[in-house]
């Protein structure tokens, strides 16, 4: 059996988890690290929805980004 491992697409910073929504400050590893890793977890939500039978969000809103280059965000 071929286990596939593939190369890290961002670091986390920090993160807050909150009931209905999440902060993440990511680092970006690769180039559209970011954009690739929320990809992966929206493919996490149909997999959380095709397991509980459940359909919709698991999370508020959509995906939002901004770019921190000041420590002015934080």
């Amino acid at each position: 059996m071929t286990k596939l491992v593939s190369k890290p697409l961002v670091e986390f910073v920090c993160y807050c988890l909150n009931p209905n929504h999440y902060h993440f400050v990511l680092r970006q590893i690769v180039d559209g690290g970011i954009s690739e890793f929320m990809k992966r977890m929206g493919g996490y939500t149909s997999y959380f929805n095709d397991k509980y039978k459940r359909s919709g969000v698991l999370f508020q809103g959509v995906f939002k980004s901004t770019h921190i280059d000041s420590n002015e965000y934080l």
